[in-house]
């Protein structure tokens, strides 16, 4: 599914960033003090897609919290793009992303948390 940012205004932007905070809030396994850096570059890869950007890389050393990043950027899409087309749950891409990891012991600690 292509989602086109640009239609969304940086106020919807920022309420789907903060549905996101509150979704994740839930999870006790989560300490959202931790999470300041990735909520900062969700918002500028958010903005970037919204000015036309169709691609972002995150290159960032191990234990930054690039997979948290990734799930946050995902879910904060979703609340976006939910609000104008709620009947997109219909669409089962709409949930997918993909995580590519270096090594078979990265794939194994996703499907273990």
């Amino acid at each position: 599914m292509n989602i086109d940012i640009s239609t969304f205004t940086e106020h919807e932007i920022d309420n789907a960033i903060i549905d996101t905070i509150g979704f994740f809030e839930k999870i006790p396994s989560i300490d959202m003090k931790r999470l300041t850096r990735q909520i900062e570059i969700t918002k500028s890869i958010m903005l970037a897609f919204q000015h036309g950007q169709k691609i972002a890389i995150i290159d960032a050393p191990t234990g930054f919290g690039k997979s948290i990043l990734g799930f946050f950027l995902h879910f904060t899409i979703i609340n976006l793009t939910r609000k104008k087309k709620p009947n997109l749950e219909d669409d089962e891409d709409y949930f997918r992303s993909y995580i590519l990891t270096s090594n078979k012991y990265l794939q194994e600690q996703y499907q273990r948390d």
